[in-house]
């Protein structure tokens, strides 16, 4: 159903076999564990606006994904944990809640990322449209100009380069950090959302299935409050899996480009997996961008809780 409009793709086609695989190998690569153990707490604060007998609170619980490997150590008395939804997601969430803060803690165990590590299936969800991230348009145009001058490169490196060309990492104005495509493709700058959005649009408008993963970078500290948060992409290659690739780090740290495209160092931690999430159960209101924090609702409508992301390696 992707790029009805555009028959010659079909001539492509070949090119997804990767008979000439360039993974990133560890050239440039952080010099960081390739395991490591973390505990990571979410520390969520109540105002009392925000309170009614009917206030859910929901926290994205991080990822088991092949990469991670997570054992929860606390979380509020009376919350509970969803089975995980088609992306392998799980929220923790908590009905009534009161003024005050509520504390759930985590311990995550993570290898790094290198290609056939991570462990889900390539579902029709890699290969849709999401509201910001479309499958056709300009994404597409400009990836099948990379796909008809590829010549005898991966194609998936060649998808990689062209976001690096295209796109410089900055957080000037408004409008940046949504991770939509069209918003990348028109300005040419954004932070890491923009950067994968629009390599996630290239790839799916070549049937390539691509995800999408949000959580928070770590660096070397062995200890720390989390101010931000940072999201990659993983493309599919049916004869290896998903393969990671974070192209805004590159462009920041243009000496690990080659480290980045195949390879994602372990100090990060996944939390979840893609865009216009719906959380279990339900909220009210319309299905999330992306989710790396808490969100509440109260009496069907968002209000604001604040969180607070602490972390320790562990030995």
């Amino acid at each position: 159903m992707l790029l009805r409009a555009m028959p010659n793709i079909l001539r492509f086609l070949p090119l997804l076999a990767f008979l000439l695989p360039s993974i990133g190998c560890a050239s440039g690569a952080p010099l960081l564990p390739q395991d490591q153990v973390f505990e990571l707490s979410f520390e969520v604060s109540v105002p009392k606006e925000s309170v009614s007998e009917t206030t859910t609170i929901w926290v994205p619980v991080p990822l088991e994904d092949g990469v991670q490997r997570v054992a929860s150590l606390a979380a509020p008395e009376g919350s509970t944990v969803s089975t995980a939804d088609s992306y392998g997601n799980r929220f923790s969430s908590l009905t009534p809640v009161r003024e005050g803060t509520y504390v759930w803690v985590w311990r995550v165990e993570r290898s790094m990322d290198e290609p056939g590590r991570l462990d889900a299936e390539p579902t029709h969800h890699y290969l849709s449209p999401n509201r910001l991230v479309p499958v056709g348009g300009e994404a597409a145009h400009r990836a099948i100009r990379v796909a008809e001058t590829a010549g005898d490169r991966n194609l998936m490196r060649a998808l990689y380069d062209q976001v690096l060309e295209d796109m410089d990492y900055a957080k000037i104005g408004d409008g940046w950090g949504t991770g939509s495509t069209e918003w990348a493709c028109a300005e040419g700058y954004g932070n890491c959302t923009d950067f994968h959005a629009l390599f996630i649009s290239m790839s799916r408008s070549l049937d390539i299935p691509a995800r999408f993963t949000i959580g928070f970078p770590l660096g070397s500290n062995d200890e720390g409050t989390v101010s931000g948060y940072h999201c990659w992409a993983h493309y599919w290659d049916s004869s290896i899996g998903w393969t990671p690739v974070d192209i805004s780090e590159a462009d920041k740290h243009p000496d690990q480009k080659e480290f980045f495209f195949g390879n994602l160092d372990a100090s990060r931690i996944s939390m979840t997996a893609g865009r216009d999430l719906i959380l279990d159960p339900p909220q009210a209101g319309a299905p999330l961008n992306y989710m790396v924090r808490a969100y509440a609702e109260k009496d069907n409508q968002e209000v604001s809780v604040d969180t607070t992301v602490r972390f320790r390696r562990l030995p």
